[in-house]
């Protein structure tokens, strides 16, 4: 049996041989190795008046919600234009406009905003959403409450 002691000293050697063989070896300038970059597009703390819920009243009065959203795609090569990329206004107008359409659930709300964030952009590879609730109507409590939805495609 064969026991290898490593350093920590041998160990960043290894690893510094091996990250020079993978990007100057032959198989990677001919693109055989391809190290993908992904971009994230973020929206961040929206703020919205809308009006969902269960309980009675909150489709009259309504109340305040925050929403991020994040999502990640891989570009096909050098961004120079907003054609190339995922436009942040096109994601806020989307997520907007789902937010004034009542629904009881926000699970519903967050699943119609990432099906069509998806068919505007087929690129996107993963979307992720926090919808909360800032003021839910429950006795004595005093934060938030909200769900997250993660696709990955």
């Amino acid at each position: 049996m064969v026991v290898w002691q490593l350093s920590m000293q041998n160990v960043i050697c290894l690893l510094t041989e091996l990250s020079d063989f993978f990007h100057n070896s032959p198989a990677n300038t001919a693109g055989l190795f391809y190290f993908r970059k992904m971009i994230a597009v973020h929206l961040k703390d929206i703020k919205i008046h809308a009006f969902h819920g269960l309980y009675e009243g909150e489709e009259l009065t309504g109340g305040p919600f925050e929403v991020n959203l994040t999502v990640w795609y891989n570009p096909s090569g050098p961004i120079t234009s907003i054609d190339q990329t995922i436009n942040y206004v096109v994601l806020f107008e989307t997520v907007k406009q789902h937010m004034l359409e009542r629904s009881s659930l926000l699970e519903t709300i967050a699943e119609k905003i990432c099906h069509t964030i998806k068919t505007l952009y087929p690129v996107i590879t993963e979307i992720k959403i926090d919808i909360d609730k800032c003021s839910p109507p429950i006795e004595n409590f005093r934060g938030k409450t909200g769900i997250t939805l993660h696709k990955t495609y």
